[in-house]
């Protein structure tokens, strides 16, 4: 059975497949500094900085895969951090020098690396029991 789309109508009447990336409305709209850092309080949720310092270490992992394995897709499913980047109070970068494009990200590229260190984890398995 072939693999169906939602369907939809844009505004000229075009029928478009999946989820249509549409703008932000108000994106060009400014917040105060003290709302900024509730948002940024409330984002925390409490996590501490060694479980963002991971959460950033496996992000590293699959680019690193994929430069070694698909250098071509890093090239376009990553993007190398600027210092205003790695300086955002609200992003912890850790010792990373790029991050992935996860709006237009294209999810074979993050299973192929999944597989891989699935694979390798029960063989590194395996042999240790032997």
């Amino acid at each position: 059975m072939p693999h169906t789309y939602r369907r939809r109508r844009n505004l000229q009447g075009e029928v478009q497949r999946g989820n249509p990336v549409t703008a932000v409305l108000g994106e060009d709209l400014e917040i105060t500094d003290e709302v900024a850092d509730l948002i940024r309080q409330t984002n925390q949720n409490d996590i501490d900085i060694n479980t963002k310092k991971n959460y950033r270490n496996r992000i590293c992992e699959i680019y690193q895969y994929w430069e070694k394995n698909h250098a071509a897709y890093l090239e376009i499913g990553t993007y190398e951090l600027s210092i205003e980047d790695k300086a955002n109070p609200d992003r912890l970068y850790h010792n990373n020098n790029r991050d992935m494009l996860y709006e237009s990200i294209n999810i074979k590229f993050v299973l192929t690396f999944l597989v891989v260190k699935k694979n390798l984890t029960c063989f590194l398995c395996f042999n240790s029991q032997i």
